[in-house]
C-alpha cells in the first residue's frame, strides 16, 4: 500500500479524514486492521457496521473496495457484529459516462448487483433486517430513478427495504431515509436526518 508523501508540520501524512488514525496510516485490507477496527467497535458497544459499497466491477477501484468489504464482513461475523450495505448507485452512472457500460444496461446491470447482494449478503444471519426483510441504504439515489428501482427489485424472492438520503427517499418512492455524516464541515448530524421510516 502506497502512503501520501505530503508530510504536515506535526509529522502526520496529509490524509483526506477528520481525525488522523490512532494506530497511524493502514491498508483496509490488512487483516490485523480488520481484526483491530472490529474489536475496537465490539469494546465501544457499536452493533455493527454500514458499508460503503461500489458493487462489484472492475472499474475504478470498485473491485477493490468489494474484496475489502467481503473481508471485513468476516470480521464482523467472528465479532457476532451486524452489517448492511450503502450501495453507490452513482458509479453506474460513472460506468456509463466513461462507457464502459450501455446506458441501455443499466436497469440491467442494476439487476445483476441485486442478485449478487441477495445471493450473498441478504440472507446472511449477519445482515441488518427489520420485520424479517434485509435493509438497503442507497446513496442517492443518484443515477436510477424511481421506476428504474421498480425493476431492479423485480423478480428478486426477498425485496429489500430501501433507504435514501433524507432530500431524495420519499421522491424516489423508497422505504424510508438515513442520515450520513458531511464530508465537509461539521461532524454532526441533525436528529431530523436520521434514519426513519
Amino acid at each position: 500500500m502506497d502512503f501520501p508523501d505530503t508530510v504536515k508540520a506535526d509529522g502526520q501524512r496529509e490524509v483526506a479524514s477528520h481525525d488522523y488514525p490512532l494506530i497511524d496510516l493502514y491498508d483496509s485490507n490488512d487483516p490485523d486492521a480488520l481484526e483491530c477496527h472490529v474489536l475496537l467497535m465490539k469494546l465501544a458497544g457499536i452493533d455493527g457496521a454500514i458499508i460503503d459499497w461500489y458493487g462489484i466491477e472492475e472499474f475504478r477501484d470498485y473491485a477493490e473496495v468489494h474484496r475489502n468489504s467481503e473481508h471485513l464482513v468476516k470480521y464482523l461475523k467472528k465479532a457476532r457484529l451486524q452489517f448492511a450495505a450503502c450501495y453507490e448507485d452513482q458509479t453506474v452512472k460513472h460506468m456509463i459516462e466513461e462507457e464502459v457500460l450501455p446506458k441501455q444496461r443499466d436497469v440491467a446491470h442494476g439487476q445483476m448487483v441485486l442478485r449478487w447482494l441477495a445471493k450473498n449478503w441478504f440472507d446472511d444471519d449477519a445482515y441488518v433486517k427489520i420485520n424479517g426483510r434485509p435493509i438497503l441504504l442507497v446513496f442517492g439515489p443518484q443515477c436510477f430513478t424511481k421506476d428504474q428501482w421498480g425493476q431492479i427489485l423485480s423478480g428478486l424472492e426477498r425485496r429489500p427495504l430501501l433507504y435514501g438520503l433524507p432530500h431524495l427517499s420519499e421522491q424516489m418512492g423508497m422505504d424510508g431515509a438515513f442520515g450520513w455524516p458531511p464530508v465537509t464541515g461539521g461532524r454532526g448530524i441533525a436528529p431530523q436526518v436520521c434514519v426513519h421510516t
